[in-house]
């Protein structure tokens, strides 16, 4: 059900003269023309001394130089170029809604910099460890308001991509992530991190990112897809990492979902084993007050990718197409 460690992505700072925004949800997203990313900073490194935060160098070509390429040639990081996974990914912080150059819509500017898996995990481990829990990324959160500009400055905030993918008949379907996965247990709708596109945040493609994970939990094809629709982002308000969130519209009976039709193109390690339908808002409005699925399957909780789509879904959105 829903809970308290979800939240909608905060607008951190907005230069612009145009309103303040405080949270990336669907009314907001229905403004801007285009995400655009742009350089920022690595994550700072908690372990060093707290008075010597403000000089850490966290330029992107000193981070990759000295940290990610060394991890890479030890084998702890994979970049992949020996085997299937590259865990380098992208750390996503910092939104505003601005103009810029000649363009007369205004975009949504997101700063990014590399990560890694292995940071995000850490992350997890943490969040579980009885000796650090919530209390340890709050702390990690106020040191950073004292000495960095972000608040998530100690966190590798990690962006990923999802939403709820609909059938032809208007129905969402939903299901728990399966063993093996992160956050197993936890009821979800399609949530994957992103690719990684390389050093050069202008290659960030959002939309094959979420191709590629609609395919691989829903066996969803470019071709099948109707409509999307952006939703914002939301995520974990303590650990800092994130989902853009769309819904996604399809031209596809229920029975893919229902049956064993959507595995055929899905990966292999399946993120849900069994999906489940979400017919209307008042089956949304239950989820968000229970943990089970709209057919009374017990969860361990919700994923915030779901919790955002379903607090930012329409009566229209369950329409047939």
């Amino acid at each position: 059900m829903a809970n308290d460690t979800y939240g909608a992505v905060k607008f951190i700072d907005n230069r612009s003269p145009m309103a303040q925004i405080s949270y990336f949800n669907r009314a907001y997203a229905l403004q801007a023309h285009s995400v655009v990313f742009v350089e920022g900073k690595v994550r700072a490194n908690s372990e060093l001394d707290p008075h010597l935060d403000r000089d850490q160098d966290l330029s992107v070509s000193k981070y990759v130089d000295n940290v990610l390429v060394p991890a890479i040639n030890s084998g702890q990081v994979a970049d992949g170029s020996r085997g299937p996974f590259d865990d380098r990914k992208h750390r996503v912080y910092g939104f505003s809604l601005r103009r810029m150059g000649n363009m007369v819509e205004p975009v949504f500017v997101a700063r990014t910099a590399p990560s890694t898996y292995q940071d995000f995990k850490a992350e997890l481990e943490a969040e579980s460890d009885p000796n650090r829990g919530r209390a340890y990324f709050e702390a990690l959160k106020e040191r950073a308001r004292r000495s960095l500009t972000n608040e998530f400055g100690f966190h590798s905030c990690i962006g990923g991509v999802g939403g709820l993918v609909f059938s032809k008949s208007g129905t969402a379907y939903v299901g728990t992530r399966a063993e093996g996965n992160d956050v197993a247990g936890l009821a979800d709708a399609v949530s994957s991190h992103m690719p990684f596109f390389g050093y050069d945040p202008r290659k960030i493609d959002l939309k094959l990112a979420l191709l590629k994970a609609v395919q691989r939990e829903r066996g969803v094809l470019a071709g099948d897809i109707v409509a999307t629709e952006f939703l914002g982002a939301g995520g974990d308000k303590f650990r800092g990492d994130f989902d853009f969130v769309w819904n996604i519209f399809t031209s596809l009976p229920d029975d893919h979902f229902t049956g064993d039709a959507w595995k055929q193109y899905a990966g292999k390690k399946h993120a849900q084993t069994r999906l489940v339908a979400v017919r209307s808002i008042e089956d949304a409005e239950k989820m968000l007050c229970t943990d089970q699925l709209p057919d009374g399957t017990e969860t361990q909780g919700m994923h915030y990718t779901l919790e955002h789509a379903l607090r930012n879904l329409y009566d229209n959105d369950f329409k047939s197409r």
